[in-house]
């Protein structure tokens, strides 16, 4: 009960009763117990004058509101956020910092940067619950070692962020590390991961139990809800759709195989529109071009749409998801990419599947990966 209403200030007694399946009788009594207690305190909600009778009761913890700090590496930058459980983003800060290869590119300034964004948003340190660190690598369980796979010449300490064979799974201790220095509990998720989550509880995959998130901030990554859990595999590489071998003799990748659809994107796709521009372009030019309506990026980009739609669509026959979700930073020149992915799949997956399947852009943005932290921190299997 406690952890609902930390997540929610709009919760009347039959919501609350609602929400956590309970006999209202049952959790009058508790209720009444936590108010006695001091724990929580109940006070009129908004009055609606357009209604007539007794306005109704909400329900709130007494003491200050519990909050969940968020450490994300993405596109060389580490933000760290502020966080309620409801998904409110109280304040945020950001540095640039070099490319994922070390815990120590988060251990380094993520506390004093975290800090930072707690005085910006004016609460006290002693709210805070947990920090979920998001990175653009698979997360091993913890306590497990890093696997180590074939031709693989060093560790990334060794060999840097794309170490030959080498895929840059974080330390095992990059949480314990955190933890100590911060002083509270710490999680560490996927970048995709925390998407998926992200878009499960706030954003375009409410409702939908089983489905696909697709981010392509840095690569290509997946997060896959699947029967309304997240799904990280054995050890913690599903989702990894960026190393789905799309061409026999394609590129090496750090992952240890060749021709990865990880090779596709970023530069690749800035080298395939920059001919017929005359000025240098960024992967966020090209968005630009083609949500203004420039042919040539729109045609790279439902390309790119067919490209990845053609693995999303033997996922599709495999685990018959109800949507795919892509990546809202792409907007506005998601649709194009949507537009790729959905011929790609009604082409090959089974029809059956094909139909069940929507295809869609995510609504929440740039800050899918903040708020993403706070559904993990409301998640009971974190």
């Amino acid at each position: 009960m406690l952890e609902a209403l930390s997540w929610s200030t709009t919760l009347t007694r039959a919501a609350l009763a609602e929400q956590l399946g309970a006999p209202k009788a049952t959790l009058a009594g508790l209720v009444d117990s936590l108010i006695a207690g001091g724990l929580v305190v109940e006070s009129e909600a908004h009055v609606d004058l357009r209604r007539p009778g007794r306005p109704a009761k909400v329900l709130m913890l007494s003491g200050p509101r519990p909050l969940v700090g968020a450490l994300v590496f993405s596109g060389g930058m580490l933000t760290a956020a502020v966080l309620t459980y409801a998904g409110d983003v109280l304040s945020r800060a950001s540095v640039p910092v070099g490319g994922w290869a070390h815990d120590e590119v988060v251990t380094g300034p993520g506390p004093g940067l975290l800090k930072d964004a707690f005085r910006e948003a004016e609460v006290a340190w002693s709210q805070l619950r947990l920090v979920v660190v998001g990175i653009p690598a698979p997360v091993m369980p913890r306590g497990a070692p890093a696997p180590r796979v074939a031709g693989s010449a060093a560790p990334p300490a060794e060999a840097g962020a794309d170490g030959p064979g080498y895929v840059p799974w974080p330390s095992s201790d990059l949480a314990v590390t955190m933890e100590r220095l911060v002083g509270v509990t710490t999680v560490v998720e996927n970048d995709a991961n925390l998407g998926a989550l992200a878009e499960a509880t706030f954003g375009a995959g409410r409702g939908t139990g089983s489905f696909l998130y697709l981010r392509l901030a840095h690569g290509v990554g997946a997060g896959l809800m699947i029967g309304g859990k997240l799904h990280r595999g054995a050890t913690g590489f599903a989702g990894e759709l960026g190393h789905v071998q799309v061409s026999d003799d394609g590129p090496l990748c750090a992952c240890g195989g060749r021709g990865c659809l990880h090779g596709i994107l970023g530069d690749a796709l800035v080298r395939a529109v920059q001919p017929a521009y005359n000025r240098p372009l960024t992967f966020h030019d090209v968005l630009d071009l083609a949500a203004g309506g420039d042919s040539g990026p729109r045609r790279v980009l439902e390309d790119l749409g067919r490209t990845i739609g053609r693995p999303l669509a033997d996922f599709a026959t495999l685990f018959n998801p109800g949507a795919i979700i892509v990546d809202g930073g792409f907007a506005p020149a998601a649709e194009y990419l949507v537009a790729g992915i959905r011929e790609a799949v009604d082409r090959y997956a089974a029809p059956v599947a094909a139909r069940a399947v929507s295809v869609l852009a995510g609504a929440l943005g740039d800050d899918v990966e903040l708020l993403g932290a706070a559904a993990l921190a409301r998640s009971p299997d974190r």
